[in-house]
């Protein structure tokens, strides 16, 4: 059984804490507090249990359990394989 605590989400909204802008991945389930909740729960709790708290697949909460910040990570290519004609080359590569 899962104890109350891991199924409490509290979002607090203070007036003097400033806001910021999250853009997350557009099929991403999780917030960077669900990240910081799953990152801070006790290694006792396994991720299946957390999985089925939060409804996520459980290698979802192992990844953000094992990585280090909440932010996304980028999904742009790291390389790009294109080649480019002479003329883009002469061009600088058509960047504008």
């Amino acid at each position: 059984m899962i104890s109350p605590h891991l199924l409490r989400i509290i979002f607090l909204r203070n007036e003097d804490t400033p806001t910021m802008n999250i853009q997350l991945h557009k099929n991403a389930r999780t917030t960077p507090a669900i990240r910081l909740e799953l990152q801070s729960q006790p290694e006792s709790v396994s991720d299946r249990e957390l999985a089925e708290a939060y409804h996520l697949n459980r290698h979802t909460v192992a990844k953000w359990r094992q990585r280090e910040g909440v932010e996304d990570a980028s999904h742009r290519p790291q390389r790009l394989h294109a080649t480019l004609s002479a003329a883009q080359k002469a061009d600088g590569g058509g960047v504008a």
